[in-house]
């Protein structure tokens, strides 16, 4: 008897010691795979928060240089410096933007915006054949965001206009936006640790 006691304990033990093996396999597994897929969860919030942050700052750029367009072609058409300086400078208020430059059909830069209006005269770049496809142009530079927009008055071009806005709003969004994310993982991973040693 006590031999058969004596096999069916070490039987029950290797069954204990294989059953706590892969209960531990199986929840380190479980564990591996939440973990896997907090990290993707993580990683889309960021990068959905990212997208959300710059469509909104480049759908403001786009509009407020479509307003610019359309509101300066009067005064534009009219030669009316002091009321094309009012509209820029009522346009600028808190927002991120570097220079205003508004010039003729031919190019000729007529004003920056400011009272030195030290660009008066200078030549606008812009690419007027795509222009004539989109009325307003944005592109990514190193001085920031670039939009190069046709002004047009009775079915003519009277003139372009250029707005160059910062990217500081938009790096600071999305720092700031880092932070946070980074605060809730670090949050999640201490609770999801804490929570895999107590089960193991």
């Amino acid at each position: 008897m006590s031999g058969k006691s004596s096999l069916s304990k070490k039987y029950a033990l290797w069954f204990s010691a294989i059953s706590l093996a892969i209960l531990i396999f199986a929840m380190l597994s479980v564990s591996i795979v939440l973990w896997h897929g907090a990290d993707t969860l993580r990683d889309t919030l960021r990068e959905g928060t990212g997208d959300s942050f710059e469509k909104t700052q480049l759908a403001t750029m786009h509009n407020l240089a479509e307003y610019l367009r359309q509101h300066v072609s009067r005064s534009l058409y009219n030669l009316d410096m002091e009321d094309m300086n009012k509209l820029i400078n009522d346009l600028a208020k808190g927002l991120p933007v570097k220079s205003f430059l508004i010039a003729d059909a031919s190019g000729k830069v007529l004003t920056d915006g400011t009272k030195e209006n030290r660009s008066y005269g200078s030549t606008l770049s812009v690419d007027k054949e795509r222009l004539k496809r989109t009325p307003v142009f944005m592109q990514k530079t190193e001085a920031g965001y670039r939009i190069t927009f046709w002004v047009e008055a009775e079915g003519y071009t009277i003139g372009y206009g250029e707005i160059i806005f910062s990217e500081d709003p938009l790096k600071q969004a999305l720092a700031q936006q880092e932070k946070t994310v980074g605060r809730i993982w670090q949050a999640f991973a201490v609770k999801f640790l804490t929570i895999t040693l107590i089960g193991i």
